[in-house]
């Protein structure tokens, strides 16, 4: 069954909302499948080295997984630098996307409501 227009807006204010940032140094090779989420594959598993985190915006939830190789708490490695400036500007572009959304539904509400009115 085809999903509503509501469907949508709850599904994109759901893929709005969380954020995953991965940056990885290595042997890998990155495909795109159809549904637009990347995949990275390696011949050696073991010498691939990365950081990935995950942000739940609504839930206010903030994971992050450091390969040992890259964690000195006295002297953060370039990797680290590069990957949480990844993570800022993406926070800016999800909170971008959350307003838009916002600002549809608004406009989605007032288009109904005054339709709505028109009939009666």
């Amino acid at each position: 069954m085809a999903d509503t227009i509501i469907d949508q807006l709850a599904k994109g204010l759901k893929a709005a909302t969380s954020l995953q940032i991965t940056t990885v140094v290595g042997d890998f090779m990155v495909t795109v499948p159809e549904n637009g989420a990347f995949k990275v594959t390696t011949q050696s598993p073991q010498d691939v080295k990365g950081i990935h985190t995950r942000i739940d915006l609504l839930q206010g939830d903030i994971g992050t997984i450091v390969d040992g190789s890259f964690y000195d708490p006295n002297q953060p490695s370039p990797l680290q630098a590069l990957h949480s400036e990844q993570v800022a500007n993406a926070q800016k572009i999800v909170q971008s996307n959350v307003e838009l959304l916002g600002e549809l539904a608004e406009w989605l509400g007032n288009s109904v409501n005054a339709a709505l009115t028109k009939e009666t």
